[in-house]
């Protein structure tokens, strides 16, 4: 008989504890059923029969205890969310939070807050689209819809830009052209006009060519022409002069009857006689350096490059 009375007072405090719960969860937890019998405790064997127990009020005062303590700490729980409440106007771990971070925190954020948030980023994704594929130089001239074309004002202190002045058509200066008389076995003998650095083999391309009984070898045709001066283009066997200057004045490096210098002549007179190079005109004035002044026409042949063939065709045409 002791051992059901036991078990009717545990199924009672059960009943107890679980409607306790109910109400201090708020209707969180749906209230567990009350059993419909008596808990009953079944006898042991006659062979194991022992004295009665009191088990049963010791289990019954423990979860006394625990209820007790569940209603305290519900209680201190309930009075701090509504201090908190009061002071901050939220309590976290309420139905309006809606973000929670990783660490377990929540963030309150309202519907109307989560609208202007999202409009606010597309509205900066647009300008910052337009800004990006906008061409540049549309912004220089922009037209009305109903009005004339509005050009951009320049800034201070800016130049305006003007438009290319039109390139003056080519035209030959008359200091770049060069008349030459050109004498001689050529086909139409006379004056011509060259262009500035023309050569005398130009001159006489000029006249219409050599004749077949001109003597080409005995004159310079690489030599650059002056302006002003006679050319003749010797027949065989026909002693040329050297080139005078215009107004019959001798060049540099030349006598007053216009025979060249050996002496102080430069290269570019040196090239004027017929048959000497660039080269052997640098070679004569090489020798000039090393051995001091020709003492005779003679001794021209001593340059290298230079023989007696060579040395015949101009000993005419030079002095010392």
């Amino acid at each position: 008989m002791g051992t059901d009375a036991d078990g009717v007072a545990l199924a009672a405090a059960v009943d107890r504890l679980r409607a306790a719960r109910a109400v201090a969860l708020d209707g969180a937890l749906p209230a567990l059923p009350a059993l419909s019998a008596p808990f009953a405790v079944p006898a042991p064997p006659a062979l194991l029969a022992s004295p009665p127990s009191t088990g049963g009020s010791e289990l019954a005062d423990d979860l006394r205890e625990r209820l007790a303590d569940r209603r305290e700490a519900t209680a201190a729980a309930r009075h701090a969310a509504s201090a908190y409440a009061a002071m901050h106007g939220h309590v976290p771990g309420g139905a309006d939070d809606e973000l929670v971070s990783p660490g377990g925190a929540r963030w309150a954020l309202r519907p109307r807050a989560a609208i202007v948030a999202v409009c606010a980023v597309l509205v900066l994704a647009v300008a910052a689209a337009v800004a990006t594929s906008w061409p540049r130089g549309q912004v220089d001239e922009l037209t009305a819809l109903d009005g004339p074309v509005v050009e951009r004002a320049p800034a201070p202190g800016s130049v305006p830009a003007q438009a290319p002045a039109p390139e003056p058509e080519p035209s030959a200066s008359p200091s770049a052209l060069l008349v030459v008389d050109v004498v001689g076995q050529v086909h139409h003998p006379g004056l011509v006009t060259l262009p500035a650095g023309s050569r005398v083999f130009d001159a006489v391309a000029a006249a219409g060519g050599a004749t077949e009984g001109a003597e080409l070898s005995a004159i310079n045709l690489a030599r650059p022409v002056v302006d002003g001066e006679q050319l003749r283009v010797p027949a065989p066997g026909e002693v040329v002069a050297a080139p005078v200057a215009p107004d019959g004045v001798p060049a540099t490096g030349r006598s007053d009857d216009g025979r060249v210098n050996l002496n102080t002549a430069d290269e570019a007179t040196l090239e004027t006689l017929p048959g000497i190079g660039p080269a052997l005109a640098a070679r004569i004035v090489a020798w000039r350096t090393d051995n001091g002044p020709f003492a005779s026409v003679d001794e021209l042949d001593e340059v290298s490059g230079i023989g007696p063939a060579m040395l015949a065709k101009v000993r005419d045409l030079v002095t010392v």
